[in-house]
């Protein structure tokens, strides 16, 4: 069988492809466990910085893409100020691809580029695409922490200038989702892994049939356990990004409710700087400072970040939507005590009571409680630990995923040939 992905990152041909790894760690897991199977003959396309020939590593063939804009200043400028984003007529490149690798099947990982569109112009091939996050519903969240208002106010003038604000991110981001609407309206097959994306899509894709598949985590978290930590100060830790809606300013609320009651803890933040713009937007914008038990590691590599989170007490994912973020899966899988925003597809992941801490989005006051119940409660927060990593291992189990992946494949191939 032939399968041809479409994917935001190169996966496993990163060295080869000159790209620094931005996420998609799940796709270099499932890339690594699905080439184990003979019978399946993979091709990844993906777009590439640099001009790249197709070039085969393993067993896999690469189709690198290179954006037709160019990166002269200009032309970044410009792109900024029209919120451009890839052009139609880059559906000629892909379909040129198609046309090389011959496949059986065509499976588009994600709904937030171009690829999906792929399903206006390909009809005797079965495409079925893969739902990460949802930009039509995050979009309706963008601003749902940091106001809009305040967005544009407190946007530096330099930023205002380079057209590098929030703002600007929020008119592609829009863009992004109109075209994602018209992909999934075309949409034959889905495959998801929530019970959110699956009632979104009985909406955005209504003729749709869906798949439920789950996700490979990246290696190091099977390897490592999380153990009863007796810190002399609870840890805790957080994974996150500089989008709006990652809830950063609940952080930044929630650990000064912490300091207003003399608790005694440390709060790491992976995936920020201290200088970070969301970090000073944030602040400008509240009109709060940053608390000194605050902790920014900026980006770490997996083998430290599973460290950090192994010296960690509790894990918190505060994020206004999700789908099933893998930063909350790694920590649960390690058996990390996690408290979790209930927002998208989180509840599917973690059930309340049971695997964790189920908290409403954006509530400072109730993250700080839960964080007070695990810190008080060391029995609690161990058989929650013990609990998310059982479902954990099982959920994110690799050769089941893959064999159920193939199946699916069989199963959409045979279904469109009726």
């Amino acid at each position: 069988m032939k399968v041809l992905w479409f994917t935001n990152t190169p996966s496993l041909a990163e060295n080869k492809a000159k790209r620094k790894p931005v996420g998609g760690g799940w796709i270099k897991s499932l890339e690594q466990e699905i080439i184990k199977n003979s019978n399946i003959e993979l091709g990844i396309s993906f777009y590439s910085d640099t001009n790249i020939d197709d070039f085969d590593q393993s067993t896999t063939k690469y189709y690198p893409i290179k954006p037709s804009n160019n990166n002269s200043k200009f032309d970044v400028i410009l792109k900024r100020l029209n919120s451009r984003i890839e052009p139609q007529s880059d559906l000629e490149k892909l379909i040129k691809i198609v046309k090389d690798f011959k496949p059986d099947l065509i499976h588009v990982l994600g709904t937030e580029g171009i690829f999906g569109l792929i399903n206006q112009k390909i009809k005797d091939i079965p495409i079925v695409i893969s739902i990460q996050g949802n930009l039509t519903v995050y979009s309706d969240k963008f601003f749902v922490g940091i106001s809009e208002s305040s967005t544009k106010k407190h946007s530096p003038l330099k930023s205002k200038i380079l057209l590098k604000t929030y703002y600007r991110d929020f008119l592609v981001f829009r863009k992004k989702a109109l075209r994602e609407q018209k992909i999934l309206k075309n949409a034959n097959y889905i495959i998801g892994r929530t019970d959110w994306d699956k009632r979104i899509t009985r909406v955005l894709a209504p003729k749709s049939k869906y798949f439920h598949n789950d996700e490979i985590l990246r290696t190091p978290f099977y390897q490592n356990k999380w153990s009863n930590n007796n810190n002399t100060e609870p840890i805790i830790f957080t994974t996150t990004g500089s989008n709006l809606y990652k809830g950063i300013e609940n952080i930044l609320k929630s650990a000064l409710l912490l300091d207003n009651l003399n608790v005694k803890y440390m709060w790491k933040i992976a995936g920020l700087t201290p200088d970070d713009r969301l970090i000073k937007l944030a602040t400008k914008s509240l009109k709060i400072k940053v608390s000194e038990n605050l902790i920014f590691l900026g980006k770490i590599s997996e083998d430290i970040l599973v460290e950090e989170l192994k010296s960690a007490s509790i894990y918190v994912m505060a994020s206004h939507i999700e789908n099933s973020p893998n930063n909350l899966c790694e920590a649960m899988i390690l058996g990390l005590p996690c408290i979790a925003s209930h927002a998208g597809g989180t509840a599917t992941l973690l059930e309340n009571k049971k695997d964790g801490i189920l908290i409403q989005d954006g509530d400072s006051y109730v993250l700080s409680g839960a964080i007070l119940e695990l810190i008080n409660n060391k029995n609690k927060a161990l058989t929650y630990g013990e609990n998310a990593r059982k479902k954990a291992l099982l959920r994110h189990n690799p050769d089941r995923i893959v064999k159920e992946l193939i199946n699916i494949y069989e199963n959409i191939i045979k279904d469109s040939q009726k």
